[in-house]
Order: structure tokens, then sequence, then C-alpha cells
């Protein structure tokens, strides 16, 4: 009992590496540019979002504004 329960979690792991895999390399095909993914947010909501006047504690330049 003990061999055949090992012997479906090998199958099942081969399954689903095999289609891992095959994923992959189908999305790698399917998109062959590099292309870049904008997120925008709304910056309103302290403390979650917010804005500043200065790059401290890592902060990122907002696109056409002058606030981090």
């Amino acid at each position: 009992m003990k061999r055949i329960r090992s012997i479906g979690v090998l199958l099942l792991t081969l399954v689903l590496l095999i289609t891992s895999f095959s994923s992959i390399s189908n999305a790698e095909e399917n998109n062959p540019k590099k292309e870049k993914l904008i997120v925008g947010m709304e910056a309103a909501y302290p403390p979650f979002n917010w804005t500043q006047y200065n790059d401290s504690n890592g902060a990122v330049k907002i696109k056409d504004s002058e606030e981090y």
C-alpha cells in the first residue's frame, strides 16, 4: 500500500512538472517582444498610499509630477 502511494505521488509530481514547463515555453512563444506592465495607484489614502516631496525611505518619483 505504501509503495502504491509513493508511485502515485511520483507520477503526480511528474505530471505537474511537465505541464508547468510546457506552459512556460508557450508563454514565451506567444509574446516574442518584451512589453512593460505599468500599474497605476490612487495615492490618497494614508497609511496605505501617500505622496511626499522628497525621495526619503526609498520613495519613487511619480511620473508627470513633482511628488514621490
